[in-house]
């Protein structure tokens, strides 16, 4: 994502919806996300569970992870809370990022 950063900073790199991020800002977004977990004690090989819907968000988690050596665990929001809370505690990990999910039985 960095050399995209670099060698492309203004072409398109995300389109969700309404948001548009080119290169340079979705880089910039990554980056302080990774700060951000590295703040919270997040370290290389530490497992962070992501229950999100599929969004900009999500995808900024996992690069985010993936620059500071972090083990992405995404977790189906289509599940029950029962099994979504097995996964959370059998994954080991250390951190969970939950977007807004909707649950209706």
């Amino acid at each position: 994502m960095s050399r995209n950063a670099r060698k492309f900073p203004n072409r398109e790199a995300l389109v969700y919806g309404d948001t548009r991020l080119n290169y340079r800002q979705f880089n910039a977004r990554i980056n302080r996300l990774g700060h951000a977990l590295m703040d919270l004690g997040v370290k290389k090989g530490d497992k962070v569970a992501i229950l999100a819907y599929n969004c900009n968000q999500f995808m900024e988690t996992y690069f985010a992870l993936a620059k500071i050596g972090g083990v992405a665990v995404p977790i189906n929001f289509r599940l029950h809370p029962q099994e979504m809370t097995y996964i959370v505690n059998q994954s080991d990990a250390k951190v969970l990022i939950a977007g807004e999910i909707s649950w209706k039985p």
